[in-house]
């Protein structure tokens, strides 16, 4: 938070400059500078997000499967954050980071149980979300039954 509104005054403060020293720029006070930079920047990512909005859907519609390797990655990302849960990295006395594991966490106890635990947590997990997915799906195109 601190770092926006410091970048927030600092794009303030370049407009203020700029527009002293071109005077074909004029600003109506320090308000005006202020609001400047968040005018521009929505200006500015409003075409990008919607533009990057539709790009997005029209590859999922013209390939379905993306939205599977999707899935599998939230799943992937989401089983390396939950078996890493513990892991710090800290800096060591030549200044060279060090991972440690805190005891009592669950980066511990699989790190103890199960060799490689990251990179299996990581598959169990991708294949945990496509294969939830494609049960849903199945489950979603089955006619119902009347009763």
């Amino acid at each position: 938070m601190v770092n926006l509104l410091l970048h927030w005054f600092i794009s303030t403060a370049s407009l203020l400059i700029v527009a002293y020293i071109f005077p074909g720029i004029e600003v109506r006070g320090f308000g005006t500078a202020l609001l400047a930079p968040i005018v521009i920047g929505l200006v500015i990512s409003i075409p990008i997000i919607v533009f990057g909005a539709t790009l997005i859907s029209k590859l999922l519609d013209r390939f379905h499967w993306l939205g599977m390797v999707g899935a599998a990655l939230i799943g992937w990302i989401a089983g390396e954050v939950m078996a890493g849960d513990g892991r710090r990295d800290v800096a060591g006395a030549d200044g060279k980071l060090v991972e440690t594991i805190e005891p009592g966490t669950l980066a511990a106890w699989l790190d103890a149980h199960l060799p490689h635990a990251e990179l299996v947590a990581a598959i169990v997990g991708a294949l945990f979300v496509v294969g939830l997915g494609l049960l849903l799906a199945r489950r979603k195109a089955r006619p119902h039954r009347q009763g």
